[in-house]
């Protein structure tokens, strides 16, 4: 897990002045799957995604869940 910490004033109207973020990799002989987690606070943005070798080309899947009401996913 990294903790990050800034006091830029531009940036503290995108970001908060304190994240923490984590991130994993996993590899198989056919497959990629990675995992990212950002948190601030009690908010939590968490994606997950793989790819996977099949027959007929590739099969990918991608996962996103928040507990941040103003971020809104189409």
């Amino acid at each position: 897990m990294v903790n990050v910490v800034h006091s830029i004033p531009q940036m503290l109207v995108y970001l908060p002045s304190q994240l923490n973020l984590r991130s994993q990799l996993n590899q198989s002989q056919s497959s990629v799957a990675a995992l990212v987690e950002v948190l601030s606070g009690r908010k939590k943005l968490w994606a997950q995604g793989e790819l996977t070798a099949i027959e007929s080309g590739y099969r990918h899947t991608v996962e996103v869940k928040h507990t941040c009401p103003q971020v809104l996913l189409a």
